[in-house]
């Protein structure tokens, strides 16, 4: 299965001056039906692991009213997108103590 370009958007290195970029396309996509839940065979990640360890709370808030289909979809580490959150915050919380 081919990469979907909701993964390429997601996954490219671009700085924060292109955030609002990132944003308008990936809403787009999700306007069109692009699929949080799609698991991409070569990062073994869903768009939604991939926004989640982003830690924007922009794009999480815009993405999660799309997120209609499997809520434990699971990389390929077995870690739900919930997981995932869970770990940010625990970095987050180490680089903070």
């Amino acid at each position: 299965m081919p990469r979907t370009l909701l993964d390429v958007v997601l996954t490219q290195e671009v700085g924060q001056e292109h955030d609002q970029d990132v944003h308008f396309y990936v809403k787009a996509l999700l306007l069109k039906g692009a699929k949080l839940d799609a698991v991409d065979p070569t990062t073994e990640n869903a768009p939604i692991h991939t926004i989640v360890r982003k830690a924007d709370p922009d794009l999480l808030t815009m993405a999660l009213p799309f997120w209609t289909g499997d809520r434990n979809v699971a990389d390929g580490e077995g870690l739900t997108p919930l997981h995932v959150a869970a770990e940010q915050l625990q970095v987050r919380d180490c680089v903070n103590a």
